[in-house]
Protein backbone atom coordinates (compact mmCIF):
# COMPACT_ATOMS: atom_id res chain seq x y z
CA UNK A 1 0.00 0.00 0.00
CA UNK A 2 1.75 3.61 -0.95
CA UNK A 3 2.51 5.50 1.96
CA UNK A 4 0.17 8.50 1.58
CA UNK A 5 -2.72 5.71 1.69
CA UNK A 6 -1.25 4.13 5.01
CA UNK A 7 -1.16 7.62 6.60
CA UNK A 8 -4.76 8.50 5.37
CA UNK A 9 -5.99 5.28 6.53
CA UNK A 10 -3.85 5.28 9.96
CA UNK A 11 -5.35 9.15 10.56
CA UNK A 12 -8.82 8.08 10.33
CA UNK A 13 -8.67 4.77 12.35
CA UNK A 14 -6.55 5.58 14.88
CA UNK A 15 -7.17 8.44 17.01
CA UNK A 16 -5.75 7.96 20.35
CA UNK A 17 -8.26 8.15 22.86
CA UNK A 18 -11.30 7.71 20.11
CA UNK A 19 -10.66 4.91 18.61
CA UNK A 20 -11.03 1.52 21.34
CA UNK A 21 -9.75 -0.77 18.86
CA UNK A 22 -6.45 0.80 18.73
CA UNK A 23 -6.31 1.49 22.50
CA UNK A 24 -6.79 -2.09 22.62
CA UNK A 25 -3.91 -2.83 20.62
CA UNK A 26 -2.05 -0.23 22.19
CA UNK A 27 -2.40 -2.05 25.04
CA UNK A 28 -1.41 -5.25 24.17
CA UNK A 29 1.34 -4.19 22.49
CA UNK A 30 3.03 -2.67 25.37
CA UNK A 31 2.10 -5.87 27.61
CA UNK A 32 4.43 -7.84 24.78
CA UNK A 33 7.44 -5.24 24.78
CA UNK A 34 7.58 -3.74 28.30
CA UNK A 35 7.48 -6.89 30.90
CA UNK A 36 9.88 -9.64 30.44
CA UNK A 37 7.99 -13.01 28.94
CA UNK A 38 6.10 -14.44 31.48
CA UNK A 39 6.14 -11.48 34.45
CA UNK A 40 3.78 -8.92 35.24
CA UNK A 41 2.74 -4.77 33.88
CA UNK A 42 3.17 -3.57 37.58
CA UNK A 43 0.21 -0.61 37.96
CA UNK A 44 -2.69 -0.64 35.12
CA UNK A 45 -2.30 3.15 35.29
CA UNK A 46 0.64 3.42 33.31
CA UNK A 47 -0.18 1.88 30.36
CA UNK A 48 -2.83 5.24 29.67
CA UNK A 49 0.63 7.08 29.56
CA UNK A 50 2.98 4.73 27.72
CA UNK A 51 0.07 4.61 25.21
CA UNK A 52 0.19 8.55 24.15
CA UNK A 53 4.33 8.20 23.70
CA UNK A 54 3.71 4.72 21.79
CA UNK A 55 1.26 6.70 19.37
CA UNK A 56 2.99 9.80 19.10
CA UNK A 57 7.29 10.22 18.06
CA UNK A 58 7.46 13.62 18.78
CA UNK A 59 7.04 12.80 22.54
CA UNK A 60 10.12 10.17 22.56
CA UNK A 61 11.91 13.00 20.74
CA UNK A 62 11.39 15.07 24.05
CA UNK A 63 12.29 12.42 26.28
CA UNK A 64 15.44 11.38 23.91
CA UNK A 65 16.52 15.17 24.22
CA UNK A 66 15.47 15.76 28.01
CA UNK A 67 17.20 13.14 29.91
CA UNK A 68 18.51 14.06 33.08
CA UNK A 69 17.24 17.70 32.58
CA UNK A 70 14.01 19.99 32.34
CA UNK A 71 12.38 20.66 28.98
CA UNK A 72 13.69 24.31 28.17
CA UNK A 73 11.00 24.85 25.23
CA UNK A 74 7.92 26.13 26.06
CA UNK A 75 5.89 24.17 23.29
CA UNK A 76 7.98 20.60 24.25
CA UNK A 77 6.65 20.93 27.74
CA UNK A 78 3.68 21.75 26.74
CA UNK A 79 2.95 18.72 24.47
CA UNK A 80 4.31 16.39 28.09
CA UNK A 81 1.59 18.35 29.93
CA UNK A 82 -1.17 17.37 27.30
CA UNK A 83 0.19 13.88 27.04
CA UNK A 84 0.06 13.62 30.94
CA UNK A 85 -3.83 15.28 30.74
CA UNK A 86 -4.62 12.76 27.91
CA UNK A 87 -3.25 9.84 29.93
CA UNK A 88 -5.04 10.88 32.52
CA UNK A 89 -7.95 11.22 30.68
CA UNK A 90 -7.75 7.49 29.63
CA UNK A 91 -7.83 6.10 32.59
CA UNK A 92 -11.16 4.62 33.09
CA UNK A 93 -11.38 3.71 29.81
CA UNK A 94 -7.84 1.47 29.58
CA UNK A 95 -9.65 0.43 33.00
CA UNK A 96 -12.72 -0.80 30.99
CA UNK A 97 -10.68 -2.12 27.96
CA UNK A 98 -8.37 -4.37 30.58
CA UNK A 99 -11.54 -5.98 31.92
CA UNK A 100 -13.04 -7.09 28.31
CA UNK A 101 -9.64 -8.62 27.45
CA UNK A 102 -9.36 -10.56 30.93
CA UNK A 103 -13.32 -11.79 30.53
CA UNK A 104 -11.42 -13.19 26.87
CA UNK A 105 -8.52 -15.00 28.53
CA UNK A 106 -5.86 -11.89 25.79
CA UNK A 107 -4.11 -10.90 29.48
CA UNK A 108 -4.54 -12.15 33.51
CA UNK A 109 -5.64 -9.16 35.39
CA UNK A 110 -4.51 -9.24 38.62
CA UNK A 111 -5.37 -6.64 41.53
CA UNK A 112 -2.33 -5.23 43.19
CA UNK A 113 -0.77 -6.02 45.91
CA UNK A 114 1.83 -3.13 46.03
CA UNK A 115 -0.87 -0.58 45.70
CA UNK A 116 -4.12 -0.42 46.21
CA UNK A 117 -6.98 0.24 43.26
CA UNK A 118 -4.90 -0.77 40.71
CA UNK A 119 -4.93 -3.83 38.70
CA UNK A 120 -1.51 -5.71 37.26
CA UNK A 121 -1.26 -7.28 33.97
CA UNK A 122 0.51 -9.93 31.58
CA UNK A 123 0.00 -10.99 28.16
CA UNK A 124 -1.38 -14.51 27.64
CA UNK A 125 1.08 -15.10 25.12
CA UNK A 126 -0.61 -18.53 24.05
CA UNK A 127 -4.13 -16.92 23.14
CA UNK A 128 -2.67 -14.58 20.54
CA UNK A 129 -0.67 -15.32 17.03
CA UNK A 130 2.64 -14.10 16.84
CA UNK A 131 1.40 -12.26 13.22
CA UNK A 132 -1.05 -10.35 15.08
CA UNK A 133 1.87 -8.19 16.06
CA UNK A 134 3.46 -8.14 12.89
CA UNK A 135 1.16 -6.09 10.91
CA UNK A 136 2.72 -3.60 8.52
CA UNK A 137 -0.35 -0.33 9.89
CA UNK A 138 1.70 -0.67 13.03
CA UNK A 139 5.22 -0.33 12.06
CA UNK A 140 5.53 3.13 13.79
CA UNK A 141 3.91 2.01 17.23
CA UNK A 142 6.34 -1.16 17.67
CA UNK A 143 9.17 1.33 17.17
CA UNK A 144 7.95 4.07 19.79
CA UNK A 145 7.50 1.10 21.78
CA UNK A 146 11.08 -0.37 22.03
CA UNK A 147 12.07 3.40 21.92
CA UNK A 148 10.15 3.85 25.24
CA UNK A 149 11.60 0.92 26.60
CA UNK A 150 14.96 2.16 26.12
CA UNK A 151 14.54 5.81 27.42
CA UNK A 152 12.58 4.41 30.53
CA UNK A 153 14.31 1.84 32.04
CA UNK A 154 11.81 -1.06 33.78
CA UNK A 155 8.78 0.61 32.96
CA UNK A 156 6.93 -2.29 33.47
CA UNK A 157 8.00 -2.57 37.35
CA UNK A 158 8.00 1.14 38.45
CA UNK A 159 5.37 2.73 40.80
CA UNK A 160 3.07 5.05 38.97
CA UNK A 161 4.52 7.96 40.98
CA UNK A 162 7.68 6.80 40.19
CA UNK A 163 6.71 6.80 36.50
CA UNK A 164 5.54 10.64 36.85
CA UNK A 165 8.15 11.77 38.19
CA UNK A 166 10.83 9.90 35.30
CA UNK A 167 8.51 11.38 32.34
CA UNK A 168 7.18 14.27 33.52
CA UNK A 169 8.14 15.60 36.96
CA UNK A 170 11.88 16.13 35.97
CA UNK A 171 11.34 17.65 32.96
CA UNK A 172 9.63 20.43 34.23
CA UNK A 173 6.14 19.13 33.68
CA UNK A 174 3.78 20.40 36.91
CA UNK A 175 2.40 16.86 36.95
CA UNK A 176 -0.19 14.91 40.47
CA UNK A 177 -1.13 10.97 40.24
CA UNK A 178 -4.87 10.98 41.26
Amino acid sequence: MPENKVEDLRRLNHLVGEDFYFLSYSILLALRIFPPRGSMFRDHRKLAHVIQFVSDSRLLSILDRSQNKEVENAVDRELLFAAFSKGESLKREIYKLLLSMDQRSLITATPSTANRGSVDVALNYDSISADFFNNELFDLERKNAKSLRGLVPRISTLTMETFVDRVYVNRGVRAWVL
